[in-house]
């Protein structure tokens, strides 16, 4: 996932991001903008899960301005790019897959607003290219436009625009196309400027190590910015039984556990009675929790449903 956030420097922006990434099972999260000048685990267990805290490095945030997180999760491990620490508007790390070893590089951007910044910006890439191995992905907010078809108006820097489609030309970047959406930010004004300034690049040879991706846009209920979702096309979802630690809060959970534990099994081999009980119990749980959680789950997405259709009207009225 790819997002600019626009501030987690309060424990309620930390808490409404870690809902929103509750149901979307992301291994690799870029966040842009964090505003928070130290970050710290539990920070960053209160933005995602704990699972990602362990797991993450970071651009500073310039006392309350500016700041990236790229975190992952245990599938994964990544480790800081010393080459490429002098960089100002980004940060650099290697990420390793545990399953098969399969390494590459990933660079997360917050471009600067100021125009006399945006050609350093544009240089920093040209520096870290030759830095990193050849598999390599760059996103996250770039405040920059590749076409005239980027922005709602035609109040374009033309000349800045240019320069940014010469950089992703020359270092031979694939844009990943978002697929649903035009744009990726609004100002929310009445007059609404909007533009697509969230970005994910990816080398070729990223592109052949990882084939069939596909870039999604997200309902955009904490920031103005849409989050943008990278995910393998075809993906079956997991079908097996999988224990949450939530289920230990509610009062209804062990009457459950205990009235599948307790029916009779008409076996007398002690292993093969125990495997019938736990897969009773397995059973139990996973139909208790679908009910538990299914209003919870249906009414999230319809507000998420009315967000995104919300955006999705903004970009063709005011």
């Amino acid at each position: 996932m790819d997002w600019n956030i626009r501030g987690a420097n309060s424990l309620a922006k930390r808490r409404a991001i870690q809902l929103f990434f509750a149901d979307k099972s992301c291994n690799v999260v870029c966040l842009q903008e964090t505003k928070i000048a130290v970050m710290t685990k539990d920070l960053v267990i209160e933005m995602l899960e704990p699972k990602f805290g362990d797991n993450f490095i970071c651009l500073p945030a310039d006392g309350t301005n500016g700041g990236v997180l790229i975190a992952c999760t245990d599938d994964f491990q990544i480790a800081a790019e010393p080459l490429t620490a002098a960089a100002l508007h980004s940060i650099t790390g290697n990420i390793v897959q545990r399953s098969d070893n399969t390494s590459w590089a990933i660079t997360g951007v917050y471009g600067p607003q100021e125009e006399d910044s945006k050609n350093e910006f544009m240089q920093e890439l040209r520096m870290i290219q030759p830095l990193v191995q050849d598999r390599w992905m760059v996103l996250g907010d770039f405040n920059l436009i590749c076409t005239v078809a980027d922005k709602s108006n035609t109040n374009v820097n033309l000349r800045l625009m240019g320069q940014f489609r010469a950089v992703i030309q020359d270092l031979e970047l694939i844009k990943y196309p978002l697929i649903g959406r035009r744009f990726t930010w609004s100002n929310e004004r009445q007059n609404t400027t909007m533009t697509m300034i969230d970005r994910v690049f990816v080398s070729k040879d990223w592109d052949i190590v990882l084939p069939h991706f596909q870039l999604a846009p997200a309902s955009s209920n904490v920031s103005d910015h849409c989050p943008l979702i990278l995910s393998k096309m075809q993906r079956r979802p997991f079908k097996g039984f999988r224990f949450d630690a939530s289920w230990l809060h509610f009062e209804d959970f062990l009457p459950v556990v205990q009235k599948a534990w307790e029916k009779p099994v008409h076996s007398r081999d002690a292993i093969r009675a125990l495997h019938i009980k736990l897969a009773r119990v397995a059973k139990a749980l996973k139909k208790w929790s679908r009910e538990k959680e299914n209003w919870a789950k249906v009414s999230s997405r319809l507000a998420s449903d009315i967000i995104f259709q919300l955006d999705l009207a903004q970009e063709s009225r005011n």
